[in-house]
This record gives structure tokens, sequence and C-alpha cells, in this order.
């Protein structure tokens, strides 16, 4: 999996596109481009698909961030991925719902109010809904302040297990408008999607993609500056096995994060209320507890929300290839919701004995995974996401610091890049004409 220099890397030719960071978004970005432009795929680290990988640990492929699973089968992401010859299998079930001891297979949202124990929040729950697909809503407003005006606990407690499992943040940190356009997602773009071979064959993949049409992909080469002459991009500068070097291109996608990026570039001054309002957007953080498993607990492969926990917003069980045989991976999230890590470590492997039957006997914790500071769930909260296009010619962005709104995770990255995509090949066509 791991890419070195390539034999035919020639410094004193030019590409047209640079890519800096072989991330998701970074290396969908090139599978899409390369077949068309000379394209560079630049990575600060010694593997490829920073948080959409996985490592083997006891036979176990535990997960460097996304827990191998795409949110919407009929999202942009699966399309782009079945056309690249990704396979897998779409969750029988919007979720499952694991609640007081009761657990609920619901084949989409439209029918999860049978899960409700009253008929206050049944009805609460259908309103919001109809809300989500009816009238406009203000950003100023939050999703929780929305909820909060059915004063139903219930209603509450289930979208705060669906909205920290699925964006790592309170209900306070999320506009009422993004809430919005996430439900209607829900109902509209098909349940989860899970690769068989979970995020690493992802990204081989997308590398065979890349590889195979031309592009060239340089591992543990990072890139410290984004080359800007009167304000358009024509090159970074990185350190290339172990020189420094001035690679040449006409188009620059960047899936660092925003702040970084913005650091990068040579002419601060075009971006200097950029980097002001970065030091100012919050990041998603996390928690995610692998366990191994000798029990099987659930059906594998579908998302497993837990409203009655206390930490715990949902989690998913593998089996094989992700586990090995006669063994389960189960993998959590939580939203980090205190500075005290290791507390709120311990609150949620507290949650995992009350929810899993016979834990102490038949689990072992094979990890924990503290997404926060420089490896964040997100680089920014749900709706508060970077524009793709920058104040520079050539210049672009991609990444879970600037998700298209009201799609989350894999999906929103996936959908800029589509946006991107278009930008970059219309202005490199055009130079070439020119």
């Amino acid at each position: 999996m791991h890419a070195s220099m390539p034999d035919t890397f020639d410094i004193r030719q030019k590409y047209d596109i640079v890519v800096i960071g072989a991330g998701i978004g970074g290396l969908l970005a090139a599978a899409l481009l390369c077949k068309h432009f000379k394209t560079l795929v630049l990575e600060r680290l010694s593997f490829l698909g920073g948080r959409f990988s996985s490592f083997n640990y006891k036979g176990y492929e535990l997960p460097t961030g996304a827990l191998h699973a795409i949110p919407h089968s009929k999202g942009v992401f699966v399309k782009i991925l079945k056309a690249i010859g990704v396979r897998g299998k779409t969750s029988e079930v919007w979720a499952s719902i694991l609640w007081e001891g009761c657990h609920y297979r619901v084949s989409s949202l439209l029918t999860a109010h049978k899960m409700f124990g009253s008929q206050k929040a049944r009805r609460a729950f259908m309103k919001v809904i109809a809300s989500a697909f009816l009238g406009t809503h203000m950003k100023s407003t939050s999703f929780g302040e929305f909820l909060g005006r059915f004063e139903s606990e219930e209603l509450n407690k289930c979208f705060e297990a669906l909205i920290g499992f699925s964006m790592s943040v309170p209900l306070e940190k999320v506009s009422k408008s993004e809430g919005m356009r996430f439900i209607r997602n829900i109902v509209l773009l098909g349940k989860p999607f899970f690769p068989e071979n979970g995020c690493k064959g992802v990204i081989e993949k997308l590398k065979q993609v890349i590889i195979r049409s031309g592009g060239e992909i340089v591992t543990q080469a990072p890139v410290d500056e984004i080359l800007v002459q009167e304000g358009r991009v024509y090159g970074v500068s990185a350190s290339v096995g172990g020189e420094q070097m001035e690679i040449r291109c006409r188009c620059v996608i960047s899936n660092t994060s925003p702040s970084e990026t913005f650091e990068m570039i040579s002419e601060k001054d075009v971006v200097s209320e950029l980097l002001r309002r970065a030091s100012d957007v919050e990041v998603a953080e996390g928690i995610t507890i692998c366990v191994g498993s000798s029990e099987k607990f659930f059906k594998s492969y579908e998302v497993v929300l837990t409203p009655s926990a206390e930490r715990v917003s949902g989690l998913i069980q593998y089996e094989r290839p992700l586990a090995p045989e006669n063994k389960c991976l189960l993998l959590t999230h939580q939203v980090l919701k205190s500075d005290d890590v290791q507390r709120e470590i311990e609150r949620g492997i507290e949650d995992l004995k009350e929810l899993l039957p016979h834990f102490d006997r038949s689990c072992e914790i094979l990890g924990v995974h503290v997404f926060r500071g420089r490896w964040p769930v997100n680089w920014a909260v749900q709706g508060e996401d970077f524009s793709a296009r920058l104040p520079v010619r050539g210049l672009y962005m991609v990444g879970d610091g600037c998700k298209a709104s009201g799609r989350i995770m894999t999906e929103g990255i996936a959908t800029n890049v589509l946006k991107v995509v278009r930008m970059a090949k219309k202005s490199l066509f055009k130079a070439r004409r020119g």
C-alpha cells in the first residue's frame, strides 16, 4: 500500500496538477483528474488514506478515522466507487436502535417514529421530518434549540445519538438549517454502504486508478509552501527524498487542513481574512473504541444507534474480512465532551458494559482512538466549512474542512471533490487552448 518515489519521477518536468495530501479527498480528486492531466500526489505521511484507512492488529482492521462505512448508498461517493470497481454491501436497514434494552431495526427514517414510547415523542418526530421538507430554516437557530421546543426527552436523545454518531458534535453546535438538510439527505440518499474490504480497500483501488492512468504518488514528501505569483499558483515547494524541491504546476489541490493550506500560501495578503476565520472555526472531536469480540451482538454491517447511553452515540459490528474468523470487530463513536480525555474514555467503556451482555467475558478492547488537535474527526464542524474555491487562481481545497452543506463525512467530501474537479478541468482545458 505504501508508495515511495516512483522510478519515473523527474523534478524537471512540469505537472498539470499537484495534490497536497493523500487523504480520501486528495486521492479521489487525483483519480478523477489523472486520465486527462499529468498529476502528482504528495503525502507527508508514510501511508496513504489519512483518516480513511486502517491498520491490522491481531487480525482486526482498526480504522485510522472513518469506521469502514459510507453514509449514503445512493450518494455521489458510492456512485464513484462503484464506477471504479469497489464492491460492497448496502445495509438492510437505515439503522438499528438500541434503546433501554430494546432493539429496533428501522427500515427508513420515515418509519423510525415507531420506536418512541410516547405519542408525544412520535408526533414531535414526524413534525421534525416534515419540517425538513417544508419551508426555510435560519442558520442562526441551532438544531438543539429547535428540538427543545417540542419538550420531549425521547426526541432529544434520539437526535443526540444520530448527530453525535454522524457529525461528532452536540446538537447545539449544528444549525437548524444544516440539520434539516441532513435529514432530507438521510431520506433521499439511501441506507449506509459498506465497502467489502473497508477503508483500506477503497484507498488501494484509488491508488491503482491513479498509477494506471499515469499519475504519480510520493509518500514522506511534506509540502511547506504553495507558490503564488500575482494571485496565481505556479507550483509547490516540497521535501522529496530528503531534498527540497520546487515543483512547477498549473493547478494545486490541497487536502490538508484549511488553516495549514492558508499558511502555506506564499502571498499571505490574499488569504489574510481566511487565516483569521480559520483560527475561530471549531473542529469536530470524538473517540472511537475498538473492541474484539467472540460473541455476535448484532447483525453485522449496519449502524446501531444508542440513545440511552451516556457517551457512546452508536457502533457498528463487522465480521470477516475486517475481523478474524469466528470473531467480530465492534467500532464505537462518541463525541468528546470535555478535556478530561481519560474520563471520557472510561465513560464510553462503562456504556459498552451496560449495552453489551457478557462484555467482560467475551470482549477485549483492542485500542482507543482520540480524534482531536491535528487529527480530528473533521477539520470543521458540519455547516461551518470553507469554500473549495480560494482567492488564488488555480488553487482549490478538498477534504473534511470544506464538506458540501447537508452532506456528512465522505459524502460531503466527495460532493465537494466533484465541484473542484469541474473547476480544475475548466481552468486547465482553457489554459491548453490558450
